[in-house]
């Protein structure tokens, strides 16, 4: 099935009689319902079975074994007084390569062959006439296991590429099947008796038709059912072409067929990976005509097919839309032809692994008009009181109605009723006590402004009631739980009641917006894990504590931990840039969780994906790391350009040019100083200064002499002349 659909990891068959139907699901039990009546027979395996095989405790789901496939097993034995009793039971294939068989009647494991097929099994049948179990996988061969024991008694190598399917025909001899080239083998001789030409990818379901030389079979990515010559017209050693190919709108995970008329006309059956199931007739065409809404036909040496689509089968209202809305979580989960005095009919089983449901239809021979047909779905949810009208109302015109649901009725209680609707009313608001109860208050708040005569009246009646035998000062139970109740959904219940909100309204003003515990995050993200609802899923995406997101993912189951793997996967995939937000969720599974991932191989594919999506982006990171380096390496030398240039310094605002050519003579350092204008000057004044003395002293003299003589006169004139 497709991913995060309801039938998802699902495996189911129904017992040759047609009379109890098993189921597998992640989970690693097998439950068997009775047709008839839809009850549970039996649950079958589980964690404790694998804790006993192992030898370890079975804690919290981790040692859960994946089943592959499921084979319906029909013995008889000798009981204490020699009588021969019936004992039915189911084989099952392991993605370990065990194969396990319980007693649907005891409800035990009876025994289980470790290891028989290594790799993984991949198909199973039951041989009636051999006594035993016909296990093929990954091993490439053929393994025969006993009934009574497990023991493996044979192993018959039959292709060089592992075989995916294989069916057993009427005659008890022949295996047909393969992986992805088809082949038929004689499992007395252990040799192949014709090859055909197959599939391009791996072969998902086999069938034999009963009564004809055909057998069908469809592959993985194909949206075709092909219809094979077994054995072939003509014995060659080349491969053989299908015969005709039955088209549908998306590839088949389960194939079924029925004799209608011996060598003229036969049904052929097909459930989707979508959830719907297809029914053809096909017409032996003597002519050699092609076939109609049945794809295309190749001539043979047998005449050939003329198929026509006479039903097709979907749960819910067929002139919705597919995926009309979200809550659409039903199935249908696998179909089986029952034989019948005026042909064959249908039996089909829909709805969920958690409540499957079963009808019997009537196989038209031709199509009609619209061979489209709408099955209601199972449906059960939990609504308010007084959303029971919209789950009356009817379907759209023109869907076909094959299932009998009785109208819901409300429970006769004295307090807040419950109804119980279908898938219809999926999407209404789901309110708790407390909720209701404030949505209520409100309401008779409303109907009291409104005639305070009756509000009087009202509030009179309350105030009678008392309770005799209530101690004084206590509680009453009832209310200390409605008010533990409105404690945790806060005051904004309170805040709707006194502003006269609607119940809708205050439902939604009591959730809060802001972040959340672990404990209801986690209850929140299961919701949102198994009702395939992305907002709730976006609104816990949203939370950014490390230790609540460690805390909700402990909490979860690990298949829910698996699905929110996947779905977290293909966001990060789809949109790398919300890696900040989605990386500490996946952390958190891969280290809570990681026991049960390893065992389970269909978290494989969502692994990978992590891991491409990891190496992409480590792939880069030498490549940019090595570029960052470059141009550090270029920036550093336009640094060191600039450093050794230096800086530029500003220029002397005057400027002294010299007008001389030549260059003066360098001084000699010996020579004496030169004599400066001050000491000439102080010279000139000193010498000038003896002369005036001496001259004084002259003049005295001459006074003192007198005028005698001539020399005297002579002395004078002379003193004079010096004078000037």
């Amino acid at each position: 099935m497709l991913p995060g659909s309801a039938s998802h990891g699902l495996v189911s068959s129904f017992s040759p009689g047609g009379d109890q139907f098993a189921l597998s699901g992640p989970d690693g039990r097998i439950r068997v319902y009775e047709t008839g009546s839809g009850r549970l027979l039996v649950s079958l395996g589980g964690p404790s079975d694998t804790a006993k095989a192992n030898g370890g405790p079975a804690a919290n789901g981790h040692l859960v074994e994946n089943n592959t496939c499921i084979a319906w097993v029909v013995t008889k034995e000798k009981g204490k007084k020699k009588q021969a009793v019936g004992v039915r039971g189911v084989a099952v294939g392991t993605a370990a390569g065990d194969v396990k068989f319980y007693d649907v009647q005891l409800g035990e494991l009876k025994w289980k062959a470790v290891d028989a097929v290594q790799g993984g099994v991949k198909s199973l049948v039951f041989s009636a006439g051999q006594g035993v179990i016909l296990a093929t996988g990954a091993n490439c061969s053929l393994v025969s296991v006993g009934v009574e024991d497990g023991a493996v008694k044979k192993r018959f190598e039959a292709s060089k590429y592992p075989i995916t399917a294989i069916a057993l025909a009427p005659d008890g001899k022949h295996v047909f099947g393969g992986g992805s080239t088809m082949q038929l083998w004689d499992v007395t001789s252990e040799e192949r008796a014709a090859k055909y030409t197959g599939h391009p990818t791996e072969v998902r379901a086999v069938a034999f038709v009963p009564g004809q030389p055909h057998a069908i079979s469809a592959a993985t990515g194909e949206r075709h059912v092909a219809v094979w010559d077994v054995p072939p017209a003509k014995k060659s050693k080349k491969q053989h072409p299908a015969v005709t190919t039955l088209s549908l709108e998306e590839p088949a995970v389960a194939v079924d067929a029925a004799c209608v008329s011996e060598g003229e006309t036969f049904s052929v059956g097909a459930v989707s990976e979508g959830g719907e199931a297809y029914v053809w007739v096909c017409h032996r065409d003597s002519a050699g005509g092609g076939d109609a809404d049945g794809g295309d036909a190749t001539g043979g040496s047998r005449a050939s097919l003329a198929c026509q689509l006479v039903m097709r089968l979907r749960v819910g209202d067929g002139s919705a839309a597919k995926g009309s809305h979200a809550g659409k979580d039903e199935e249908i989960l696998g179909v089986q032809f029952q034989p019948g005095p005026s042909g064959p009919s249908l039996l089909v089983a829909r709805g969920t692994s958690a409540k499957p449901a079963f009808e019997t239809l009537a196989v038209p021979l031709e199509a009609g008009a619209d061979v489209v047909v709408s099955l209601r779905p199972v449906g059960g949810v939990l609504l308010q009181a007084n959303q029971k009208g919209a789950a009356a109302a009817a379907s759209a015109p023109g869907a076909q109605d094959k299932s009998v649901q009785p109208r819901p009725k409300q429970a006769p209680t004295s307090g807040a009723s419950v109804t119980l609707l279908g898938t219809d009313n999926i999407g209404a608001p789901v309110l708790s006590r407390a909720a209701a109860e404030a949505a209520a208050a409100s309401g008779r708040k409303r109907g009291a402004e409104d005639d305070e005569d009756m509000s009087t009246a009202a509030a009179a009646g309350v105030e009678e009631e008392e309770v005799p035998d209530l101690p004084e000062g206590d509680v009453p139970l009832g209310e200390r739980v409605a008010a533990l109740e409105a404690r945790s959904l806060g005051t904004a219940g309170a805040a709707a009641e006194e502003a006269g909100t609607s119940g809708a309204a205050g439902a939604a003003s009591s959730m809060p917006g802001g972040s959340a515990k672990a404990d209801s995050l986690s209850v929140l993200l299961t919701q949102a894990i198994r009702s395939n609802d992305r907002a709730l899923l976006e609104r816990c995406l949203a939370t950014s504590s490390t230790t609540v997101i460690a805390n909700t993912v402990a909490r979860i189951v690990p298949m829910d931990a698996a699905l929110f793997l996947k779905a977290a996967v293909d966001r990060l995939v789809s949109k790398p840039n919300r890696a900040v937000q989605l990386v500490p969720w996946i952390r958190a599974v891969l280290h809570h969780h990681t026991a049960y991932l390893m065992s389970a191989p269909g978290v494989q594919p969502a692994l990978t994906s992590l891991f491409q999506a990891i190496d992409s982006r480590v792939r880069l990171h030498d490549p940019l790391l090595r570029l960052y380096g470059r141009l550090g390496l270029v920036l550093h030398h336009t640094r060191t350009d600039k450093a050794a240039a230096g800086p530029e310094r500003p220029g002397p605002e005057v400027e002294y040019v010299d007008d001389l050519e030549e260059e003066p003579a360098a001084e000699d350092p010996f020579a004496p100083a030169p004599v400066s204008d001050d000491e000439d000057d102080e010279d000139d004044e000193d010498e000038s200064g003896s002369e005036d003395e001496d001259g004084e002293a002259k003049f005295d003299a001459m006074l003192a002499d007198g005028p005698q003589g001539s020399d005297d006169d002579e002395d004078l004139d002379s003193f004079l002349d010096d004078d000037d």
